[in-house]
């Protein structure tokens, strides 16, 4: 099973499911409003051992204990129930709810693409390009200087995504050091999803930008594949 949690608004992860079932695959599309209203999530955390389950309103169970289970994870932000109480109070049950729901995801015993941080629930979310720029280069790639009032200017931009230690180039023709400083970055903020603007200049490729919100379409079916092996492997690569 591969469950996409996600808006319907998403295109990325609507042709993800697409590509998957049109293989035969069994896909949940879980939207924000069926986690919070009418469903039931339980979970314990033992050690290595964390066993949990996601009921839906509509009958709908999400086990992720089971083998060859993944989870996409696009959410953005959780609907606002309103509660019996006061606004206060409807505030309060929300925000309990998202803490629920984000320890749940990062103890899910399957690979989660991606993991919830602190400051959002589908990965770390940076304020500012400069911010990736300072992490790419620390993992070894190219960047060009930085400045708050100016759009840098591209020659020959390509997006690509990273999944765990594997980097899609459609093209084929990033060198392997710049795709294994990509994924490196991946593994310094704990992302393994992870998608990146890298510009071609002359015969140097530097670093633009990245995003936990990856173009999964840029990377065509080979992407797909990638994401059934950790159906298969239970681990990402």
């Amino acid at each position: 099973m591969i469950c996409l949690f996600g808006e319907p608004e998403d295109r990325e992860l609507l042709w993800l499911a697409a590509a998957l079932r049109q293989r035969g695959e069994d896909v949940e599309f879980v939207l924000p409003e069926e986690l919070m209203i009418g469903s039931a999530l339980s979970y314990r955390i033992e050690g290595s051992a964390n066993p949990s389950s996601l009921r839906l309103h509509d009958g709908r169970v999400i086990d992720a204990s089971r083998p060859g289970v993944v989870v996409v994870n696009r959410l953005a932000t959780l609907p606002l129930v309103r509660s019996e109480g006061s606004l206060l109070d409807t505030s309060y049950l929300n925000e309990e709810w998202r803490a629920v729901l984000a320890a749940w995801l990062r103890t899910l015993p399957c690979p989660v693409l991606n993991p919830p941080r602190a400051g959002s629930l589908a990965g770390p979310m940076m304020v500012s390009s400069a911010v990736w720029c300072a992490i790419a280069h620390h993992c070894g790639l190219p960047t060009s200087a930085w400045r708050s009032n100016e759009v840098p200017a591209l020659a020959d931009p390509m997006e690509v995504v990273c999944l765990g230690s594997v980097v899609f180039d459609a093209a084929g023709s990033i060198p392997p050091k710049v795709k294994t400083s990509l994924a490196e970055m991946g593994r310094f903020v704990a992302t393994p999803l992870l998608g990146a603007t890298i510009d071609r200049r002359d015969d140097q490729w530097v670093f633009v930008d990245a995003t936990t919100w990856p173009t999964f379409s840029a990377a065509g079916e080979p992407f797909v594949d990638a994401v059934l092996a950790c159906a298969r492997e239970g681990v990402i690569r």
